[in-house]
């Protein structure tokens, strides 16, 4: 599950269309989907998009790589964003122009059962 925190300008509840993201762990070379309804989401709050598979970690460090876009949506979505920390993070990029933020974004983990 990840969720995004994502604005609309101001413009409380026009929201619509939906958000989809992709995340892959490029060490086992696997990729999760998901997408949310954006009217289903609060303005300047945290969006819930479940995936539609687990993507389990790497034991040693790697940098998952996520991509976002939307789909049917009549209003601009913002993405709230902040500064891209340490020195190992890259370039966040919005319609392919390279920015040094990163989206504000919360990944829930959950314990595979053996």
């Amino acid at each position: 599950m990840v969720r995004f925190q994502r604005s609309n300008g101001g413009v409380s509840g026009s929201a619509d269309g939906w958000l989809h993201l992709r995340v892959c762990e490029p060490v086992a070379q696997v990729c999760a989907s998901g997408r949310r309804a954006l009217r289903e989401t609060a303005d300047n709050a945290y969006a819930t998009v479940t995936l539609d598979r687990s993507v389990t970690l790497a034991a040693t460090p790697t940098a998952l790589t996520y991509s976002l876009w939307t789909e049917g949506a009549r209003t601009p979505v913002a993405l709230l964003t902040q500064p891209a920390a340490g020195p190992d993070v890259g370039p966040f990029e919005l319609d392919g122009v390279p920015s040094h933020l990163t989206a504000r974004f919360r990944i829930d983990l959950e314990p595979i059962a053996p």
